[in-house]
């Protein structure tokens, strides 16, 4: 017995016994869990993969992820639940999908498979379920801009505006301007192209965005991406007088897409022109332009033009991608003041007289958002109104004009003064501030033609300085000593103004169509639209 108590022979046995639970446990864990880590993985692609189909066509939701489950390979039997609903991206991460709310557009979708175990088994767990889910969004994309384009543009009095805003030297005819109102640019792959320029190394085009950029870095990228060679010799023409940098973020907010660092080809194209003087107006050091045109003017003898830029309110951006229906894109303020003298004429008692003429027009923002997304056939419906503010016949001081927060003061206008006689008269248009928003819909032909529709005040206004003429309102006063018949004198300045009056409309509808804003209306266009593009959320 004292022998066998000291024999130490198959002991390793023994321990080898109680190991054993342990070593299958090691086992259990090292490959049951492996497999079940591999069916995870393959599950969350199929899940993935199963959202993004179904978030194509939300109404048949289930029986899209259905099919894509069905048709995913794999060793084990997966089961499938979708659910519909609205997200909602400014809402706190656990509330942003909202299952089962009224027009969704995301699904969320659960895949479930069991994985059998081999060494678990033997401690009564035969399986593990295993189960993943994926969130994706459905994007309704549409893009457009609201503003007011030209067919043509007098080009000494675009000139004379880009140059003041850029301090260098502009020099484009009738032609180019023509030709950059006319060529196209895809927006978004160009963005692509301008970081490569810019030697911006960024993954997404909302990095880009927020990048301060060169405007003639900006301009000159833009005249390499069009085809007709006047506009590029015009961009790049622009691009050696620009200055200053830029945040595109200000002027462009590609919503959604602004996560991604490529597609979105064909979705916004826009004219070069509207691009190209919003650039120059973000990128200008003064916000305020003193141009002298002289006599260049046809049938006046002298012009002074003073232009005020403000701000976009809540410096929304010039052009978006969005499906909000909030208020998304504005043009920016504008305060015009222009003063015109008549060469002298001979008028009844006056030998020689000098008529003048001073306007002054305040614009605010005109806006408009988008209503509705059709697709199947695609059309977008845009809700839009024109300008709010005030054309005057009256005095004002051009040092106020860049004080937005601030009224400008404004005084009669002295048409007419001599040593014997003066005459004064004001005049107004109030272009209503309580404009109601108007719908334009725009089919698939309108958008793949960059159709514009216009929408106008309800304050009817043809000619700005005619309308104007038409109402304003003459006083003379009696200066001297000699006593002079003043009713011809007040007839003959009406009939100088009358003359004036049509020469000066095509010289603030360059200035207002260079700077993207209009009299009394706003023009809107379409420049892209997307349907049913599918976007991973969760």
């Amino acid at each position: 017995m004292k022998r066998l108590l000291r024999e130490r022979r198959g002991a390793a046995a023994v321990l080898v016994a109680g190991a054993l639970p342990m070593l299958f446990g090691v086992a259990a864990l090292a490959v049951d869990l492996g497999m079940v880590e591999l069916e995870r993985r393959r599950i969350q692609g199929v899940a993935d993969a199963a959202a993004l189909a179904a978030a194509r066509d939300t109404g048949q939701a289930a029986a899209l992820a259905a099919t894509m489950v069905a048709a995913s390979p794999g060793r084990y039997p997966l089961t499938t639940g979708t659910t519909t609903g609205r997200y909602r991206a400014e809402a706190a991460p656990d509330a942003r999908f909202v299952a089962g709310a009224a027009d969704p557009d995301a699904v969320r979708v659960t895949v479930r498979s069991e994985v059998p175990t081999v060494f678990a088994a033997i401690f009564g767990t035969p399986s593990v379920a295993v189960e993943r889910r994926a969130t994706a969004r459905r994007l309704d994309l549409a893009s457009f801009a609201v503003g007011s384009r030209l067919a043509s543009l007098d080009g000494g009095v675009a000139n004379a505006l880009l140059s003041g805003l850029t301090g260098g030297k502009v020099a484009l005819s009738v032609m180019d301007y023509n030709a950059l109102a006319t060529a196209k640019v895809d927006l978004v792959p160009w963005l692509k192209v301008l970081g490569a320029d810019a030697k911006i190394e960024v993954a997404r085009f909302d990095d880009l965005l927020k990048a301060e950029v060169p405007a003639s870095t900006i301009l000159g990228s833009l005249s390499r991406q069009v085809a007709d060679p006047v506009a590029r010799a015009a961009l790049a023409s622009l691009a050696s007088a620009a200055k200053g940098t830029i945040r595109l973020a200000d002027l462009i907010d590609l919503g959604e897409m602004g996560r991604q660092g490529d597609g979105g080809a064909g979705l916004l194209r826009i004219d070069t022109l509207d691009l190209a003087s919003n650039v120059i107006q973000g990128s200008a050091s003064g916000r305020q332009v003193a141009i002298d045109l002289g006599a260049q003017v046809p049938g006046i003898a002298r012009t002074r033009l003073w232009v005020a830029i403000g701000e976009r309110p809540n410096r929304a951006p010039w052009i978006a991608v969005t499906r909000d229906r909030s208020p998304v894109i504005r043009t920016a303020q504008t305060r015009i003041y222009l003063e015109t003298q008549l060469a002298a004429q001979p008028l009844p008692g006056i030998s020689l007289a000098s008529v003048e003429l001073p306007l002054f027009v305040e614009l605010a923002s005109a806006e408009a958002r988008l209503e509705a997304i059709e697709c199947r056939p695609n059309a977008v419906t845009l809700a839009g109104r024109p300008a709010p503010g005030q054309v005057t016949i009256a005095r004002a001081d051009p040092a106020a004009l860049p004080d937005f927060k601030t009224p400008v003061a404004l005084a009669d206008a002295r048409l007419l003064e001599t040593l014997l006689v003066r005459v004064e008269g004001r005049a107004a248009i109030d272009l209503g501030a309580n404009e109601s928003f108007q719908t334009r819909r725009f089919d698939a032909s309108a958008i793949d033609a960059a159709s514009v529709q216009t929408i106008r005040s309800s304050t009817p206004v043809g000619g700005i300085a005619t309308s104007l003429v038409q109402k304003v309102d003459l006083r003379a006063r009696l200066l001297g000593f000699l006593p002079l018949p003043l009713d011809p004198i007040v007839r003959g300045v009406g009939g100088q103004l009358s003359l004036i009056a049509p020469v000066l409309d095509p010289v603030l509808m360059s200035v207002t169509g260079v700077l993207g804003v209009g009299v009394g209306e706003a023009d809107l266009w379409v420049t892209g639209i997307r349907c049913g593009q599918p976007v991973l959320i969760e």
